[in-house]
């Protein structure tokens, strides 16, 4: 819907834009068309001499409508022209013949006061003059141009509106109305040659108009229908253009998003389908378009890992609630076995001796998975605190003496001295678990060694037994929840199988790793690469 109003308006814009260009244009080439023509006339009427414009104004107008301040004004030039004085008031009567031999009434007082051979001489040179005050020629009137209602029109004034000439007929048919009679709004001063042309629109008809010699004005006309029917059709075709363009744009538009927006379709279809019970489900990369090749890949893997995480937390689950199974089980058959028959007080204390072993490992268990449940969900970064490791080590050896000892294994300690920053708990923990898995995989006569070194910015702390060793096959799996290689040994030892589970966990959020390396028959080594940290850590 935004697109669509968004694309109309960017439309609409530009057909304004283009619309109002094409009417300046036709416009401005009216403009020039009438300016010429103007200054033309004014030239003209400019390039005759005051006395001989004023005597043609008295015979188109008479003397009576000619202002006296033009007569004033010719009269201050010097150069021929007719006296310009008043006739007498009153002529007698002329009781003789008149020059055609007739009797009758005076004629023209200029007849009476001039010869007739002057009269044809003013004559002729006013019809001069008229034949020179015309229109000039326009590449529209041309055959084939304009019509002749569009053709331009001319008016001449003196004073105020007193009409002299025009382009049809005489000054009483003049086609237009005195620019000072007409409330202009929208004209244009335009200076040429010092000359000031103003224009007008009335209705359909465009006039410009300028001042002239002796109190003079001249109008320039046409009929700019045709030109405005011609910029109306550019306009209509303007509108259609838009139109077609925004249906095309909008049609356009919706095939290249259905085409761009399928491959995210078939996303969207897959993640959906996705659900606890179908984990299988995945994007096919190979129909997908080249955008969208990495984002299916990385939706892919983020697949497989929930896949393969909700797997594992179905794995844990059952195996919890199997090592929970086993000692309810034996509390119910001892309690069952006390119940059924009197028993001896040896036997009930051995029964209850029983119970209470099935209830510490239970407690072993709910209490190795709330340690785990607690490093899976906590912020180490605010229980990090510097202490040096290799004291550490040093103290877990002590503690695993008396064990070790006792299964005649000997254990080996090469350790530096080296500050680290962790979280001193959890890194106990794991060498805890790493020493007691040692121990107890190593035949008797065995040796654990332990050693603990430098590596680029790296703590490595190995452990080595001198046990049966893990299969190859099995090797990636001894760090998985309740995995256990040999799993009757494990039972017999005490082991829930989360050890090496908790060690992995723990060192992964410490930002290191853990590895192991083992050959049948020639035991195991678990090595483990800590992070020491910087400097400004150390100080902290």
């Amino acid at each position: 819907m935004w697109n669509a109003l968004i694309l109309a308006v960017v439309i609409i814009a530009f057909g304004s834009v283009l619309y109002l260009q094409q009417r300046n244009s036709v416009l401005r080439s009216c403009q020039e068309e009438l300016r010429t023509q103007v200054a033309v006339m004014v030239s003209r009427l400019n390039s005759v001499s005051p006395r001989k414009l004023v005597d043609y104004l008295i015979v188109r107008v008479g003397r009576e409508k000619l202002p006296q301040q033009t007569i004033q004004q010719a009269m201050m030039v010097p150069g021929p022209g007719l006296p310009l004085q008043q006739p007498p008031p009153q002529q007698p009567p002329r009781r003789g013949p008149d020059e055609s031999g007739r009797f009758g009434p005076p004629g023209n007082w200029l007849s009476m006061m001039f010869g007739r051979s002057h009269l044809d001489f003013i004559a002729r040179r006013n019809a001069e003059l008229d034949e020179a005050l015309t229109l000039p020629a326009s590449p529209y009137d041309e055959p084939g141009g304009r019509k002749a209602h569009d053709k331009a029109y001319f008016c001449i004034w003196v004073g105020d509106g007193v009409p002299v000439k025009s382009s049809i007929g005489s000054a009483a048919e003049f086609p237009a109305v005195f620019p000072g009679e007409l409330n202009v709004t929208d004209d244009v001063n335009v200076e040429v040659e010092e000359l000031s042309i103003r224009f007008r629109q009335n209705g359909i008809r465009l006039e410009a108009f300028a001042p002239a010699n002796l109190g003079t004005s001249v109008l320039v006309g046409r009929d700019i229908g045709r030109d405005l029917g011609h910029l109306q059709r550019t306009g209509w075709w303007i509108f259609a253009t838009g139109c077609l363009t925004w249906v095309l744009g909008l049609g356009g538009g919706w095939l290249l998003s259905r085409g761009s927006t399928r491959p995210i379709g078939a996303i969207t279809r897959v993640a959906g389908e996705i659900s606890e019970s179908q984990l299988d489900g995945r994007i096919d990369v190979d129909e997908m378009d080249l955008e969208f090749v990495e984002l299916s890949q990385t939706l892919n893997k983020t697949f497989s890992r929930l896949e393969s995480a909700i797997e594992r937390q179905r794995q844990f689950t059952a195996d919890a609630s199997h090592e929970l199974r086993t000692p309810l089980a034996i509390l119910q058959m001892q309690q069952q076995l006390a119940l059924s028959k009197t028993r001896t007080p040896e036997e009930y204390q051995r029964t209850l001796k029983t119970c209470v072993r099935a209830v510490e490992r239970m407690n072993q268990l709910v209490e190795s998975l709330l340690l785990l449940a607690r490093v899976d969900s906590g912020n180490i970064d605010e229980q990090r605190k510097c202490f040096d490791l290799g004291v550490m080590i040093q103290q877990e050896i002590e503690n695993f003496e008396w064990v070790a000892r006792e299964k005649d294994i000997t254990l080996s300690e090469d350790a530096i001295s080296l500050v680290v920053r962790a979280h001193d708990v959890q890194i106990r923990s794991v060498i805890n678990n790493l020493l007691a898995n040692a121990i107890n995989y190593s035949p008797a006569g065995g040796i654990v060694k332990v050693s603990l070194s430098v590596d680029d910015q790296n703590a490595i702390l190995r452990v080595c037994d001198a046990g049966e060793g893990i299969p190859a096959d099995e090797l990636d799996k001894v760090f998985d929840r309740f995995y256990r290689v040999n799993k009757e040994r494990s039972r017999e030892t005490g082991g829930l199988g989360i050890g090496l589970s908790l060690c992995k966990t723990i060192i992964e959020k410490h930002g290191g790793d853990i590895t192991v390396t083992s050959e049948t028959g020639e035991g195991s080594q678990f090595s483990i690469s800590l992070p020491i940290g910087t400097e400004a850590d150390l100080k902290t």
